[in-house]
């Protein structure tokens, strides 16, 4: 995700607690909206972090299982080429 989008995110709650600070003024609300606000964003950040290095796995894999496959096929191709095959 983009900068913005944080930026926006953490403007986006402040003006909520600053609105429900001047409708219900009560202090706890606020703390219950910033607390919350805050596990979203950091789960939010944890999440992306997390499928980025998935991702990376899977092309590593995917990569290695080309290369196996290349190596196989160069193999079986040089035991069936007849190469040492004569008495």
């Amino acid at each position: 995700m983009s900068a913005r989008f944080y930026i926006g995110y953490v403007l986006a709650v402040l003006c909520l607690v600053w609105t429900v600070d001047l409708v219900l003024g009560s202090l706890y609300v606020r703390y219950i909206i910033m607390y919350t606000g805050g596990i979203f964003l950091a789960g939010l950040v944890a999440g992306q972090r997390y499928e980025h290095s998935w991702l990376q796995r899977q092309q590593e894999l995917e990569r290695s299982d080309l290369e196996h496959d290349a190596t196989a096929a160069r193999v079986t191709a040089g035991e069936s080429g007849g190469e040492g095959t004569d008495p």
